[in-house]
């Protein structure tokens, strides 16, 4: 029988799935679909949205691969996101490697912080979002319109539990690091 819980997981796999679309989209697509791109973050975000809640509202309480994995899941939508970026030739080859190796050598000093992968994650968005505002306005305004919408939905979430766990989380990377 089926739960909330498992349709969490298959929003997450989906996510997964639709990720490797940003490396095909900016491999065929070029810079012509950064439209098509922002709809695919929308989707992914979306579902990133829905599978937490939906995990947490579940009958049965119980820990599975891909749920414990959910950070590794969007992580990788960001990572494809920022292929997308380069492929389309909105990033040189140079800048996006660099960008990666830096991370890697942060993440290596200060070890698997998730405040560290959401920075990450925020960058990669952050740029999408900023090329969608200036070359493709619509898409941009739906990217900047999706995050108000969230935020006004997930306030007190956001509030009270995001911004709290993520500045513990970044002084807990920062004294890792020093203590390397």
């Amino acid at each position: 029988m089926y739960d909330l819980k498992s349709l969490a997981d298959a929003i997450t796999l989906l996510r997964g799935g639709l990720a490797v679309l940003f490396i095909w989209l900016g491999a065929y697509g070029g810079r012509e679909s950064l439209p098509a791109a922002a709809l695919l973050l929308v989707l992914c975000w979306t579902g990133d949205f829905v599978d937490g809640g939906l995990a947490r509202r579940s009958r049965r309480y119980r820990h599975t691969w891909i749920g414990d994995h959910d950070l590794e899941f969007d992580v990788f939508v960001s990572l494809c996101l920022g292929i997308y970026l380069t492929l389309a030739g909105y990033v040189s080859l140079p800048w996006a490697l660099g960008y990666a190796a830096i991370w890697l050598f942060i993440l290596s000093l200060a070890g698997r912080s998730q405040a560290l992968l959401n920075l990450v994650q925020a960058l990669i968005y952050a740029a999408m979002i900023i090329q969608a505002l200036v070359d493709a306005l619509p898409a941009g305004l739906v990217l900047v319109g999706w995050i108000l919408a969230a935020l006004v939905i997930k306030r007190e979430r956001f509030v009270h539990q995001v911004v709290p766990e993520f500045l513990q989380d970044i002084q807990q990377a920062w004294h890792s690091a020093q203590h390397r």
